[in-house]
């Protein structure tokens, strides 16, 4: 089961598991019997039957929550999952007073298609889903590039659409819901509440995207990949004025220019032009024009799946939440449909631990040994990560990649309270950034990053090294002549700085880590460092690659299998794609099985 953090959706799924070697075919009558089973515990629960307050029960604890939540619900989706095969579909949907009611069935059949990891693609069904088709005008390009549809929504379809999908719609929107606190979302509350016949006169509307449209007679029935490019404000207010404002917006009705790229290839091109010249409500930063692309996304999703390790056995695991679109926190924090679910979330998702798209670029930068572009300010250092990963192309971001940029963050903020508790005045950014420069490049880029997402702090040698760090920083800027803050921003006053002479601690080497944290940019490079880090952990094992080929369930080239495993582990990545007949496929396979091996030991 799940509900969702305005408490508008529920999903109960319920389970058919046969557990054998062979397909089992699941008939119409038992497919409507699990559909109703699901459909009697939701009408229990709506109904308040059978609710103990005292039964701490998983199925008892639904139950009441469903409850509680039955005033704010709008839809609930059952979902029939099968290890069987549904050779009929022939259901009658049967809704509650006030409540949509959907039936999703998944079997082997449907899930042997899935595309694990796809980006989930939203399908609008006017017609038949949202009281009927809607009208519009079309206008074509003349070069066949798009093509546009006008048209008008009324708002509690637009309402419903946002209580279904959220932000979902908003993945290719420079920022979320900015809350009804700046000057603009006030006014768009005032008027929906005031002067609701007047909302369309005043607002600009959206500006929307789809891959794929279906038109009939001059209506708009269906919409493949629908996603709001221009307008969540505007969305999310309307969605915010009824749910939690309980404002009658009936008669609201919001006009929607849609445009639909004949070539899915330039959306990335195409989108964030459409939103740059189509924005002109709340101010949008530069940084957040760049936030569409693949690397952002992924590592936004990442964010949100990937729990950092707890620091003492009384806690529990939380998130790193990366706000890729401005203002997504406060919005997620602001869906939590009760007071409970809001304190739940925000320890889970701790402001402490919240990070935007200038952060990564700080982090990366000093780093990397590019302070200089950290000094230049927020958004001028931002906008030289983008031009860069533009150049050199963007990291490769997975899960080692998210874990060490973690590390890079505590080590940041850690570095931040360790200049402040120096007692020295003013340059804290300035020399923080040319302090964790100055020691990653001590180190060759070899502080252990593995073991501070492990710890989830840093360790105490590395502590007092910092401190050096950050002394010999700040004496070395204050010291300059000049504006020192401008000196700063100079890579010759950097290179300089690497040259002063700063004593620090013997200790803090002994945390290094064997190779070098250097995020790859293509899959060899990725290849290359895992293979670096594990045939170290192997070169003493006699095993033949047979006997690993074994051990891993992978199959390898055969000529090799009589070799042992400490034999080409003494091979760097260099000269080992020189072997005869290793192509990047093999040598996939090979860094595979030493990576389960190793990770046995």
């Amino acid at each position: 089961w799940s509900l969702s953090g305005d408490g508008a959706t529920a999903d109960l799924f319920i389970v058919l598991y046969h557990g054998v070697n062979e397909v089992i075919d699941v008939g119409l009558p038992v497919t409507r019997n699990q559909f109703q089973l699901a459909r009697g515990f939701l009408a229990r629960a709506l109904n308040g039957h059978n609710i103990n307050t005292e039964d701490i029960s998983e199925g008892a604890q639904v139950m009441q929550r469903l409850s509680e939540s039955k005033d704010s619900l709008t839809t609930v989706r059952i979902f029939f999952l099968t290890d069987g095969v549904v050779r009929s579909l022939d259901l009658e949907e049967e809704s509650f007073p006030g409540l949509e009611v959907r039936y999703v069935v998944w079997d082997s059949d449907k899930l042997s298609r899935l595309k694990v990891g796809d980006r989930e693609v939203i399908e609008l069904d006017f017609a038949h889903d949202y009281d009927g088709a809607i009208p519009c005008l079309k206008n074509s390009d003349p070069t066949g590039e798009y093509q546009t549809f006008l048209a008008f929504f009324p708002a509690p379809v637009l309402a419903r659409i946002y209580g279904t999908h959220g932000q979902r719609l908003l993945e290719r929107n420079v920022r979320a819901f900015l809350q009804s606190k700046g000057k603009i979302n006030k006014g768009l509350q005032k008027t929906l509440k005031d002067e609701p016949h007047r909302f369309l006169a005043y607002n600009n509307g959206l500006c929307c995207t789809a891959s794929d449209v279906r038109v009939k007679n001059g209506e708009l029935e269906w919409v493949k990949d629908f996603q709001i490019v221009n307008g969540g404000q505007t969305t999310a207010s309307i969605y915010h004025a009824l749910k939690k404002e309980k404002v009658d917006i009936s008669q609201v009705v919001v006009q929607v220019k849609l445009t639909v790229l004949s070539d899915p290839s330039k959306i990335s091109e195409i989108v964030p032009l459409i939103s740059r010249y189509a924005n002109s409500q709340n101010k949008v930063n530069g940084a957040d024009f760049a936030a569409n692309g693949q690397f952002h996304q992924t590592l936004e999703q990442l964010s949100r799946s990937i729990c950092a390790p707890p620091v003492s056995g009384l806690q529990r695991g939380t998130y790193w939440y990366y706000e890729r679109a401005r203002g997504s926190y406060a919005d997620d924090k602001a869906r939590q449909s009760s007071p409970a679910l809001k304190r739940k979330w925000e320890l889970e998702n701790p402001t402490a631990q919240k990070f935007a798209k200038t952060d990564l670029a700080k982090y990366e930068h000093a780093w990397l040994g590019l302070p200089h572009f950290v000094c230049a300010g927020a958004e001028k250092n931002f906008n030289k990560f983008a031009m860069r990963m533009e150049e050199d192309g963007e990291p490769i971001v997975d899960l080692n990649y998210f874990k060490q940029l973690i590390a890079k963050a505590i080590l940041f903020r850690t570095t931040e309270k360790i200049f402040s508790s120096l007692n020295l005045v003013g340059l804290r950014a300035n020399s923080v950034a040319y302090a964790i420069g100055l020691l990653a490049h001590r180190s060759n880029l070899r502080i252990d990053l593995n073991r501070i997402w492990n710890d989830q702090r840093i360790s105490s040698p590395l502590v007092e090294a910092l401190k050096i760090a950050c002394i010999g920083a700040y004496e070395f800027i204050i010291n300059s002549q000049g504006d020192h803050k401008e000196n700063t921003k100079k890579s010759d006053f950097w290179q300089a700085f690497l040259s002063s002479d700063i004593n620090l601690p013997n200790e803090w080497e002994g945390d290094w880590a064997v190779t070098s944290f250097i995020a790859p940019n293509n899959e060899e490079d990725a290849l290359s460092a895992e293979w670096e880090k594990v045939r170290l952990l192997l070169l003493n094992d006699n095993r033949t690659i047979l006997a690993m080929e074994a051990y891993t369930n992978r199959e390898w080239v055969p000529k090799y299998r009589r070799a042992s495993v400490a034999t080409l582990a003494a091979h760097d990545w260099k000269s080992l794609k020189k072997k005869p007949g290793i192509g990047l496929k093999k040598l996939r396979t090979l860094v595979e099985m030493f990576a389960i091996a190793a990770a046995d030991l």
